[in-house]
């Protein structure tokens, strides 16, 4: 019996703000963002009391901090895929 492969409703991940998600989860969300395979919400759990933009910063450092060349591969005209990220 195949089934049809159904979006998640939501990604929920834990410890949004610690190393792990700086080393390696913005950059797997980054890139699968610029492959269009990222087609849900993203809520991020954390101690830290971040803002939104406080989160938005860190990402987008942790991003470019794992390789420019991640952002020029992803980018479309002038707008880089990281505009597509930070709204969800």
């Amino acid at each position: 019996m195949e089934r049809d492969p159904r979006p998640a409703d939501v990604l929920v991940i834990f410890g949004i703000t610690g190393d792990l998600a700086k080393v390696m989860t913005f950059r797997s969300l980054y890139r699968l963002e610029a492959r269009n395979l990222l087609d849900c919400p993203i809520i991020g759990v954390a101690v830290n009391d971040w803002t939104r933009d406080d989160l938005a910063t860190h990402a987008r450092d942790a991003i470019e901090t794992a390789g420019a060349r991640c952002l020029r591969a992803a980018c479309t005209g002038r707008q880089y895929r990281w505009d597509a990220m930070n709204k969800r």
